[in-house]
């Protein structure tokens, strides 16, 4: 039986866990996101700091979450603003910065600020994102290995000069990363 809670005069915070949970996920009652922001319970936390509903006010104060949980499902939320993933990018959780460099809203100038913190296989996350320039692409093309080289073959449209680039000095291990990108150059017509 699901129990549907219609008014944040009912404490929250005395439910079970999973109920807290879910609600922090998927309720759109800002009083209920609001409560369950405040939990002792880095869980309950990270429910809300993950929700869409979430408002931007709160995603900020989430985002300095003595926790780094909640502040990893703030960096992967798509509402997060990017002066909350900015500041982020200099958490000191990696596994906060690689939620930041996912995060579709992330600016490119933080991208190329993460791109020297990471190491060679975290690159990919910054490759994948949208928001990736070119020159950080060739950047990434030039420094990373060969499975990041292989993520980059993956990226639609990736740039021509990325891939010329991969063509010539690519790695030619078990992902023959040459070859694919000499595949994708006549694909294109280039070749």
């Amino acid at each position: 039986m699901k129990r549907y809670i219609k008014s944040a005069i009912v404490d929250i915070l005395d439910e079970p866990d999973d109920f807290r949970y879910e609600q922090g996920f998927e309720s759109a009652d800002i009083r209920v996101l609001e409560r369950l922001a405040a939990s002792q319970d880095e869980w309950t936390r990270a429910s809300v700091s993950r929700n869409p509903n979430t408002p931007v006010e709160l995603l900020r104060k989430l985002a300095r979450d003595l926790n780094s949980l909640p502040r990893y499902e703030v960096a992967e939320n798509p509402n997060t603003p990017a002066d909350v993933l900015s500041a982020l990018a200099y958490d000191t959780d990696p596994t906060v910065k690689r939620a930041v460099a996912r995060n579709d809203n992330t600016p490119p100038d933080v991208l190329e600020a993460l791109f020297d913190d990471f190491d060679v296989y975290d690159k990919s996350d910054i490759a994948r994102n949208p928001n990736c320039t070119p020159d950080l692409l060739m950047l990434i093309a030039q420094t990373s290995s060969e499975y990041v080289q292989d993520d980059l073959l993956k990226i639609p449209n990736v740039p021509i000069d990325v891939l010329q680039y991969l063509a010539e000095h690519g790695a030619d291990g078990i992902h023959n990363i040459r070859g694919r990108a000499r595949e994708l150059l006549q694909q294109r017509g280039v070749l």
